[in-house]
């Protein structure tokens, strides 16, 4: 009887699989949105000043576009708009940094592991910037 040995030869590696827009989204919000919660609970439990606790909380969904947003409109010394008018264009903000991860999370393989991890690092350097602007 004889018996085969196996191939030397390695196995091929299949194409990642792509995420699908559901998923892709839901890691992106996650990724972004998480120092953000982390720096709010954070200010929470560490932070003295009820008016720094209460901005922290107030901020939290538009607080990923701010900061970027903020920082052109002082590089271009452009006029403060109003509240309402630049919470909501930060928030629009938010949603266009969401979804341009999340297309580049569908591709999967290491794009989506690479993807995560540098989003999450400047993520969370915003977040720290952005409680650094609250309690200036």
């Amino acid at each position: 009887m004889k018996t085969s040995t196996p191939a030397l030869t390695p196995p091929l590696v299949d194409e990642p699989v792509p995420l699908s827009w559901k998923r892709a989204t839901a890691y992106a919000t996650l990724v972004i949105y998480s120092p953000f919660v982390i720096m709010a609970f954070c200010t929470l439990l560490f932070v003295d000043c009820y008016h720094c606790k209460q901005t922290a909380f107030i901020l939290l969904p538009c607080g990923p576009g701010l900061f970027p947003l903020e920082f052109l409109r002082s590089l271009l010394s452009f006029q403060s708009p109003g509240d309402l008018y630049w919470f909501a264009t930060a928030f629009l903000f938010t949603l266009g940094e969401i979804f341009l991860l999340a297309s580049l999370l569908r591709r999967g393989g290491w794009f989506l592991r690479a993807g995560m991890a540098t989003a999450f690092i400047i993520f969370s350097i915003i977040a720290y910037c952005t409680l650094s602007m609250i309690r200036a």
